[in-house]
């Protein structure tokens, strides 16, 4: 994946560093402005007019609170990602970097493959979350739908085990609605692997594509998914429970079959069908 073209600020107080850093990135096709102080980031977005998309920030020993504060008020104006370039002795608090938005460090000196591995992870962090709902969190159908015939591509090559889940949701006082299927995608979230992928599968069916698993571990994703819905619906106003039916199919990398396949067995799995 080649990294989009960023409108990067980069506020970094060595004059070394920041050319050779503004020189690299502008050779890649990256829009940057220079910035010799972290402490003039909020002036200058406050008179940008276009969207910026990452800031590099230089972090120099003993001015962790600073930089906090500042990128904290970013995080809460700008939808931006900042990244934290810092020398071996500086350190700002896990707790900060998370309220101030951080994504990741880079410890000075370092060279321009581990900048451009961060870019690259970047790329493929705001790829992802273009495919993904706001309101569930879930992938949306047509990004369910790409992400899955590239996980069984690759599950083909590599021989690996696979399964799809369906879950068809309804919420007692919610029905089958938007709402019931955003309580399903949190409890899908807390169940399953950050391997397995989920997402929307048509109208308020979800489904959750589990990678490398045979079928005793899938009886276990079920229990414990079930186990999950009961102990939310503990927590919600009565009327309001989610009441689910499940399909299961696995997909077998000697016999392959295409996503739209798996998910019509997972389909025709269900109880109902």
């Amino acid at each position: 994946m080649k990294p989009p073209t960023l409108h990067i600020y980069l506020a970094e107080a060595e004059n070394y560093a920041r050319q050779v850093v503004f020189e690299w990135l502008c050779r890649r096709g990256h829009r940057v402005r220079l910035l010799p102080r972290t402490g003039e980031i909020l002036g200058a977005l406050a008179g940008e007019a276009g969207r910026v998309d990452l800031i590099l920030a230089d972090l120099p020993p003993s001015q962790s609170q600073a930089l906090g504060q500042t990128l904290r008020q970013v995080h809460r104006r700008y939808p931006l990602i900042p990244v934290v370039l810092r020398a071996s002795s500086a350190f700002l608090p896990a707790a900060e970097a998370l309220h101030c938005g951080v994504y990741g460090y880079l410890n000075k000196p370092f060279s321009p493959a581990e900048l451009e591995l961060m870019l690259l992870r970047l790329a493929e962090r705001q790829a992802h979350h273009s495919l993904q709902e706001s309101g569930s969190g879930l992938y949306h159908r047509a990004g369910f739908a790409v992400l899955g015939r590239q996980l069984l591509k690759a599950a083909r090559r590599t021989q690996t085990p696979m399964a799809l889940l369906r879950v068809d949701v309804d919420g007692e006082g919610l029905g089958q609605t938007e709402a019931a299927l955003g309580q399903l995608g949190r409890v899908v979230q807390t169940t399953f692997r950050d391997a397995d992928t989920a997402g929307r599968v048509d109208g308020t069916d979800c489904g959750v594509l589990m990678t490398n698993i045979g079928a005793g571990q899938t009886e276990i994703a079920l229990r414990r998914l079930q186990q999950n819905l009961a102990a939310h619906n503990e927590c919600v106003p009565e009327g309001q429970q989610l009441r689910v039916q499940v399909g299961l199919a696995h997909f077998d990398p000697a016999r392959p079959c295409s996503f739209e396949e798996l998910v019509a067995r997972a389909d025709a799995a269900m109880p109902d069908k």
